[in-house]
């Protein structure tokens, strides 16, 4: 299995349409290279399914390459068995109305979606009206997850993330975490989400996360 679309080595790319899409059955659908950039991707409808991973971003130390002015809008990701979405660089970004089923089920850090940010200052990402179903089922697991590096490794070069929403999320899950959000991340609003049947924690913030505000989220089954 390969990749289905891949923004390859040090390509820059600024304006990238991705309209009903039908990425299945890859080792990724999507993938930026750890030096490949989008600027203003829009991705609105479709599939993303039966893949290792269905949407990846990976960044390198030093690199300069970027995720930025993104929307991905009312696509259903399945079986996708390691992660629905793994992005290592993202800024200035909406994600609205992602369906995720049956994803991220296999090994232990699994996710539905993992933003993993690293080696850079990042802002403005928005994570609404997410539903989440049968996806992330380890005990160490998260629904979604967004983390700013600056731990262990990653401390000489740290990630920075201002200006973090998630909000109108319905999880259902069997795995440890529903919402998670960690490290060096400021300006946090999490808000009007359900979560349900979280083994370790409905929402867990930890590792200096700053400024937060937590409403109107209902933890069931905990």
């Amino acid at each position: 299995k390969k990749k289905k679309i891949e923004i390859h080595n040090n390509a820059a790319v600024d304006g990238l349409d991705m309209q009903n899409v039908n990425l299945t059955d890859n080792k990724v659908g999507l993938r930026l290279s750890t030096e490949g950039s989008v600027n203003n991707l829009s991705m609105s409808g479709g599939l993303v399914s039966g893949n290792e991973q269905g949407i990846v971003a990976n960044k390198k130390k030093g690199d300069g390459s970027y995720l930025t002015n993104a929307s991905i809008s009312d696509v259903i990701f399945t079986n996708n068995a390691l992660k629905a979405i793994y992005l290592e660089k993202l800024s200035d970004a909406t994600f609205t109305d992602l369906d995720i089923r049956t994803s991220g089920t296999t090994g232990g850090s699994s996710a539905g979606i993992d933003i993993n940010l690293k080696y850079g200052d990042y802002q403005n990402i928005t994570l609404d009206g997410t539903i989440v179903r049968t996806s992330a089922t380890g005990s160490t697991n998260q629904a979604i997850t967004v983390k700013a590096r600056n731990d262990s490794s990653y401390a000489a070069n740290p990630a920075t993330l201002t200006g973090l929403t998630i909000t109108n999320s319905d999880i259902v899950t069997t795995g440890g975490f529903g919402i998670d959000v960690g490290n060096a991340v400021s300006n946090v609003n999490v808000h009007d989400n359900k979560v349900s049947g979280a083994t370790n924690a409905g929402i867990n913030v930890y590792g200096g996360v700053q400024d937060v505000t937590l409403d109107s989220n209902t933890i069931k089954n905990f």
